[in-house]
């Protein structure tokens, strides 16, 4: 796609990003609402978090796959780095078990991680119970912001280089 003069490297995140938003974002109403009617659950999430979370969710996808597509093309050796660390990192963000329910000194290590704000904003949508005071969209727009500021500028500079290397 890059070989015509008309599109951009821009062009190219967008359109992927778009397409893995509806998708995911398919793919999460299906499975939520299949879930409700399997269990004949009674639950009554708060749209404006279920909102926030998946809205954090899109924008640290796009900020850190931006700048994965700079760092893979950049070090091939980055992506797999990248997967060893990547898993472990989704463990230790909520996913699996509570952070909250770990002992303080672990706690304040883990609450760093910006995929763990927007598993706990998830999380307090359908519990409000929850606690979920260390949240901070800010924090999590900042390091998406971030990243795709680098991706991007990495990207922009470096692409064709890059790819004629490959």
């Amino acid at each position: 796609l890059l070989g015509f003069p008309s599109v951009t490297v821009i062009d190219v995140i967008m359109a992927r990003f778009i397409l893995n938003v509806f998708t995911n974002l398919v793919v999460f109403l299906a499975m939520a609402i299949w879930v409700v009617e399997w269990y004949d659950l009674r639950v009554n999430p708060n749209l404006y978090e279920v909102i926030l979370s998946l809205t954090m969710a899109a924008a640290l996808g796009l900020g850190i796959g931006t700048m994965n597509s700079f760092l893979f093309l950049w070090q091939p050796a980055y992506e797999t780095l990248w997967s060893v660390l990547n898993r472990p990192m989704t463990i230790f963000s909520g996913v699996m078990f509570s952070i909250s329910d770990l002992p303080t000194y672990i706690f304040n290590i883990l609450k760093w991680l910006p995929m763990a704000h927007l598993v706990a904003e998830m999380r307090h949508a359908y519990y409000p119970s929850y606690m979920h005071d260390f949240v901070s969209p800010a924090y999590v727009f900042l390091i998406s912001a971030v990243a795709f500021t680098i991706g991007l500028v990495g990207l922009h500079r470096y692409v064709f280089d890059l790819l004629e290397k490959r």
